[in-house]
Order: C-alpha cells, then structure tokens, then sequence
C-alpha cells in the first residue's frame, strides 16, 4: 500500500479507451514458453558441444521458436522475429541487422 506522500503526488487522467489504437505491438507470452522448455533439457549446452556458437544458437532458437509460434516460410519466420516478436530483445547476442 502507497503511503500518504506518495498517494498525494500521484495524477491521474481520464482517458476515453474509444480514441485510442495499439500500434507496433510485439508478443512475449509464446516466447517465454517456449524459452521454458528450451531451458528444460538444455538445448544451449547441448547445441554447444555440437560445435555451434552463441550466434548461431541464437539463430537456431529464432527459427525453432519461430516454427512453433508463427509456421510458415524462412522468410515468414524472419518477418515474425523482426516486426511481431520480442525475441530480438531476449537474446544473448545481436541479431538486429541480420535477416
């Protein structure tokens, strides 16, 4: 519970919910379930000893996740990370300029 102080300082506005629009939304449920059962058996170690980077793993997670989540073409999945997915943002390594 707010103490006085702070429930004094707080400002409220009235906003009419009919004007307003959600705009460059990104997903994050499917993903965080998806990275649950990615943890489960270790996918990371075990793409590892395969000889696979953190880039690359990485990609393998996109496109994994992406299959699940969005089926559909390479490119789709591409699509699906870049413009719907907050994926980009959870990763280990920078995948923003690839695609």
């Amino acid at each position: 519970m707010k103490n006085k102080k702070e429930a004094e300082e707080a400002v409220y506005v009235e906003i009419d919910l009919n004007s307003t629009n959600q705009t460059n939304y990104r997903s994050i449920g499917c993903e965080t379930l998806c990275d649950f059962f990615w943890k489960k058996p270790n996918y990371d170690k075990i793409l590892r000893k395969c000889g696979l980077n953190r880039k690359e793993i990485d990609l393998a997670k996109v496109m994994i996740f992406g299959s699940l989540i969005s089926p559909g073409s390479e490119r789709h999945t591409i699509d699906w990370f870049f413009k719907k997915s907050n994926l980009l943002e959870t990763l280990s390594t920078d995948l923003s300029n690839t695609g």
